[in-house]
């Protein structure tokens, strides 16, 4: 009887999971449904409520309030440079895939230092998004998959409200099998503040 009472933890959890995932895949759907060819310029001969969907700057969520500014750290990798991966069509596997530019690139197998706000993925604390925009809701993800960073842990890592400093080696997902969550990774991370 003991076994089961950890059981409704696991699935609040895989619901809350996937919940993310749908809101993520959502979000897709959105951002890259019509070819913007298809789409009339300043929607000119649109129909009424027929606008196309634009995903909020992070830039305009400062202005608005809706996020708060994440502090300047020396040595951290630049949000304005991670943000700059999109999701594109790649012929090599047929489908949408990230697209990292060479600056991004650069980075991968290298030790960096981000800056982000913490979204927890298990109740150890050792697997977590650092994410540029704080999260409002906690069974929605924040932005897309280039203003997060998929984190594994060395050792559990508080749940804060501020934004934390994480280091560790950077990588990114999608240049093989990619799975349609994040772009990128911190394994063997640690928190230096």
């Amino acid at each position: 009887m003991q076994s089961c009472r950890a059981f409704p933890g696991a699935v609040v959890a895989a619901v809350v999971i996937g919940c993310a995932t749908w809101a993520v895949a959502q979000d897709y759907s959105q951002d890259y449904g019509p070819e913007p060819s298809s789409v009339p310029a300043d929607n000119a001969d649109a129909p009424a409520g027929d606008e196309p969907h634009e995903r909020i700057d992070y830039r305009e969520a400062l202005e608005l309030g809706i996020t708060p500014a994440l502090p300047e750290i020396e040595g951290a990798v630049s949000w304005d440079l991670l943000i700059t991966s999109t999701l594109g069509y790649d012929e090599r596997f047929d489908e949408l895939r990230p697209m990292f530019p060479p600056e991004v690139r650069a980075l991968a197998g290298t030790q960096v230092k981000i800056v982000g706000f913490n979204i927890p993925l298990d109740s150890s604390g050792r697997r977590i998004l650092l994410s540029l925009i704080s999260p409002s809701c906690p069974f929605c993800l924040p932005g897309g998959p280039e203003t997060m960073v998929e984190v594994e842990a060395e050792e559990s890592i508080g749940m804060a409200l501020e934004p934390i400093v994480l280091e560790g080696t950077f990588e990114l997902i999608g240049d093989g099998v990619w799975g349609g969550r994040y772009f990128y990774r911190l394994t063997g991370a640690r928190q230096v503040s």
